[in-house]
């Protein structure tokens, strides 16, 4: 992915890859047999649907897709996929951004990733060189953000999370029509201009969950599985873990350990 964004000019940003990879990510079953689901969601008395903890307990965003991120990264359009966009920019506090989806149908499947980063300084133990006995400390701390989805002008899901430097949402759409996604920047935090990236891709079909040996531990297909949030309601009781930082992602996304944002 770094070698294509060179060759045509695109931002090589680790929070750009970052988005794409967690976007990009197949939804599969875990070693218990469990489907992927968000850890923690909330639906209020309209349907409205609030995620805190948006990936999984044990497979985090899920299987790494090549593939797919490249997909997504070159903004490619398939039999499999209705649309693939990614945005690179920066906001001030208590500003908004939109991304427009377009005309979009019940049945599709919608994955969407926010990332920005952490603000760390670092003293160097005298050797010139990045490691373990250097010092690292926080020049400002984390940015807080909010990404909603919204189907003609109506909010129907957010990721707002109380962890980390993510925000992320795998919809299955049980409505045609406009689609926006709007990622909004609380005034807490970060610095005066904060620069996040924003992935997202439309699945036409996507796979459902199949199960493969006693095990069920892998899905079938590299675009990944649907998951509604009904579904993923049912389940409950996962243990919460932080979300992933760049580098861990870059090793494998499912897995890594960060350190806890504010609670709101």
């Amino acid at each position: 992915m770094i070698g294509y964004g060179q060759d045509f000019g695109l931002p090589t940003d680790p929070r750009l890859i970052k988005a794409i990879e967690l976007t990009a990510a197949t939804k599969v079953y875990d070693s218990a047999g469990d489907p992927w689901a968000p850890r923690h969601q909330v639906t209020d008395r309209k349907g409205r649907i609030t995620v805190d903890e948006p990936l999984d307990s044990e497979q985090g965003a899920g299987r790494v897709d090549g593939m797919g991120a490249y997909r997504i990264y070159s903004r490619t359009r398939d039999s499999s996929t209705a649309a693939a966009n990614w945005a690179f920019t920066s906001l001030k506090r208590e500003r908004s951004y939109t991304m427009n989806l377009g005309h979009l149908n019940a049945g599709h499947r919608l994955d969407m990733t926010l990332a920005w980063m952490r603000h760390v300084g670092r003293t160097d133990d005298g050797d010139r060189t990045a490691g373990a006995t250097d010092k690292y400390y926080e020049i400002a701390p984390i940015a807080d953000f909010a990404l909603t989805l919204a189907v003609d002008g109506r909010n129907i899901a957010m990721s707002d999370s109380d962890f980390d430097n993510l925000e992320q949402l795998s919809y299955k759409l049980t409505k045609s029509g406009n689609y926006t996604l709007e990622v909004f920047r609380y005034d807490e935090g970060g610095i005066k201009n904060e620069t996040f990236a924003l992935a997202a891709r439309v699945l036409n079909n996507p796979p459902m969950l199949s199960q493969l040996g006693a095990s069920r531990a892998l899905a079938d297909g590299s675009d990944g599985v649907s998951r509604s949030f009904d579904e993923a309601a049912a389940l409950d009781g996962a243990t919460a873990v932080p979300e992933p930082t760049t580098a861990g992602l870059l090793a494998g996304v499912a897995l890594a350990a960060c350190a806890r944002r504010r609670r709101r």
